[in-house]
C-alpha cells in the first residue's frame, strides 16, 4: 500500500528473486519499522525478507529437508511466526534471531505435537496454535507449558481433530 497516494501496489515477487518463480508463497507479513520490507514464507526457500524498494530478497531462516510452512503471523513484540509441519519457527525481527517451539519435552515451552497448522499470538501476548491431530493449545506469556483446550464450551472433545485456523474475538 502506497501511503503517499493512497493505492495498492501488485508486486510479483518473481521479479525479484528467480525462486520465486514457480514458488507457492504464504501471504506476506509487513516489517514493524520499515514500510518498505515484507516478510513472505516461500515453499521452497524458507522464510524470506523482501525489500521492496531496493528489489532483494534475503533468506533469514531456511526450511529443513521436509519441513513445511503452513501460516505465518506476526506478534506485537516484533515477532513472525510461522506454523510449520516441524513446529513453530519463531523470528525476532528486531534482533534477526530465530527460535523455535516445538514438541520437545525438554523445553521451556513445548506443544503435544509438531505438526502445526497455525499459529498466532493474542492482544496478550499468549501463543494458540491449531494443530493437525491434537486440537487447540496456548501457552500464557511466560508460563511453561502449553495448555490444552480440547473440550468446545458445549462439550465436543476435539482430541483428534485438526484445527486449521482460528479467530480472535
Amino acid at each position: 500500500f502506497d501511503q503517499e497516494t493512497g493505492t495498492l501496489k501488485i508486486l510479483d515477487l518473481g521479479d525479484y528473486s528467480d525462486s520465486f518463480k514457480g514458488d507457492e508463497l504464504l501471504s506476506p507479513v509487513a516489517h514493524p519499522t520499515s514500510p518498505d520490507i515484507i516478510f513472505v514464507a516461500s515453499v521452497n526457500d524458507g522464510l524470506c525478507e523482501v525489500d521492496i524498494k531496493n528489489r532483494y530478497v534475503k533468506v533469514v531462516y531456511r526450511w529443513k529437508p521436509g519441513q513445511r510452512p503452513y501460516y505465518i503471523s506476526s506478534t506485537e513484540d516484533n515477532k513472525l511466526l510461522v506454523s510449520t509441519n516441524h513446529g513453530v519457527v519463531v523470528y525476532d525481527v528486531l534482533n534477526s534471531t530465530i527460535s523455535r517451539i516445538t514438541a520437545d519435552q525438554n523445553e521451556a515451552l513445548s506443544l503435544p505435537e509438531n505438526d502445526i497448522k497455525c499459529a498466532i499470538a493474542d492482544r496478550k501476548g499468549n501463543i494458540w496454535a491449531c494443530t493437525a491431530n491434537n486440537g487447540l493449545f496456548s501457552s500464557q506469556k511466560g508460563r511453561l507449558k502449553a495448555e490444552c483446550h480440547n473440550r468446545t464450551d458445549d462439550g465436543v472433545s476435539l482430541t483428534g481433530s485438526m484445527v486449521s485456523d482460528f479467530a480472535q474475538g
